[in-house]
């Protein structure tokens, strides 16, 4: 894969050459009155995509790694997706 790709190239080429559906739902539990959350694939790409430059490139780096050593790159976007369940619920607030 070409380093020149943009992150969201590089995610979707990778998760595809991995056979993992693009289509693909992320369960993250919650404590919260919603309940858990289920994270569409493409949802979690797009948040990357839009993270600062060295995020973006810590995440590929990691991704890099855990590829290299036949790690399971889906636990490390199931990590993604719990971070950015409580970032984003930790920039809202609910009245209750």
């Amino acid at each position: 894969m070409s380093s020149e790709m943009n992150i969201s190239q590089y995610l979707i080429t990778l998760l595809t050459e991995k056979g993992i559906d693009l289509g693909y739902n992320i369960k993250v539990k919650s404590d919260s009155v919603f309940g858990d959350h289920i994270i569409p694939m493409m949802v979690l790409v797009e948040f990357i995509e839009n993270l600062d430059p060295n995020s973006q490139k810590k995440i590929r780096e990691t991704l890099v790694r855990i590829d290299f050593q036949n790690g399971d790159i889906l636990h490390f976007f199931k990590f993604l997706a719990e971070g950015m369940v409580k970032l984003k619920f930790s920039e809202t607030s609910f009245i209750s």
